[in-house]
């Protein structure tokens, strides 16, 4: 029997985002934070999930989660690299 999987983020505030909470439609901005799963490919031993969260997380922790079933399994970073990252990037379209 195949179990669900769920994937997650748990941010340094206490707040997390679990499963897929989309985007709103059009310019409206969310009422909280979102977790929008744009798509991927896998094998029945590998999954590559292509993920968007908005807002950028705030510093300290930030936990991936994935839970299977019952069994839950977090993986830790600093979202500062995150952070960091967002300060490097760069607008090639402006919006028309």
């Amino acid at each position: 029997m195949r179990q669900p999987m769920t994937f997650g983020l748990g941010f340094a505030d206490g707040s997390q985002v679990l499963g897929n909470v989309p985007s709103p439609a059009g310019d409206e901005e969310p009422p909280s934070r979102i977790l929008d799963f744009l798509g991927g490919f896998g094998s029945t031993h590998r999954g590559d999930e292509r993920l968007w969260t908005w807002p950028l997380p705030p510093s300290g922790r930030l936990d991936f989660i994935c839970r299977l079933g019952a069994v839950e399994t977090r993986v830790s970073v600093d979202a500062q690299l995150i952070l960091d990252a967002a300060q490097r990037s760069v607008q090639v379209w402006p919006d028309a």
